[in-house]
């Protein structure tokens, strides 16, 4: 299931078409991954992360080198989204959120991942292109 965006996505988007004086450009992508699916009113403040002291959200980046459409209304992850590799468990996480900071700040979009995964100690965690969908309906 595809992620959408959230309410202050929305909000960008339309500001981005409609009102471009009013409209100030995301510069960076953090990956916060989540361990219930964020809703569209949540924020960087209010979604559910792994409580662990080496988790941190995944740097990423805006523009075409790390987003590639998909048929009309649908965007993809174009390269692999990595995290530090865990000190310690991190739990298991069921979704993703796309924030404007390393922490706190806007959830630009958010959804569900494929599979749920739990993260452990050592593990390498990566999040391979095409894994991260969203779309625009």
């Amino acid at each position: 299931m595809p992620g959408s965006l959230s309410t202050s996505g929305r909000t960008l988007l339309m500001n981005a078409m409609f009102r471009p004086e009013a409209f100030a450009a995301i510069s960076d992508i953090f990956v916060a991954l989540t361990t219930s699916v964020p809703v569209s009113t949540d924020s960087g403040d209010t979604i559910a992360e792994p409580v662990a002291s080496s988790y941190a959200r995944g740097d990423y980046g805006v523009g075409s080198y790390f987003w590639t459409l998909n048929g009309p209304g649908q965007l993809l992850n174009a390269h692999n989204i990595e995290w530090i590799n865990p000190t310690d468990d991190w739990g298991q996480v069921t979704g993703w959120a796309l924030c404007t900071e390393s922490m706190s700040g806007m959830v630009v979009a958010s959804g569900p991942l494929r599979r749920s995964m739990t993260i452990t100690a050592g593990m390498r965690l990566r999040i391979p292109p095409g894994v991260i969908r969203l779309t625009c309906q």
